[in-house]
């Protein structure tokens, strides 16, 4: 497996953990207006993250199941 391929599903996984952890807080009426910064240390996937289109580099992207993708909730 690619390590950007890697990275993508890990970054992936870190944003749905993200997601649920801020629910969490939210079902304790703690709110934040801010958003949680994820970091990335791989400008691919950072590329891949932002545009979601794949090119000629990246013909062996991960393709996640509707399921699995996270969106903005806050």
């Amino acid at each position: 497996m690619p390590t950007c391929e890697a990275e993508f599903i890990a970054g992936s996984a870190a944003a749905q953990k993200t997601v649920w952890l801020r629910s969490i807080v939210h079902g304790v009426s703690l709110t934040t207006n801010r958003p949680t910064p994820l970091m990335i240390d791989n400008t691919g996937v950072a590329e891949l993250a932002a545009d979601n289109k794949a090119s000629r580099r990246s013909k062996h992207r991960y393709q996640i199941p509707p399921h699995d993708m996270v969106r903005s909730r806050w």
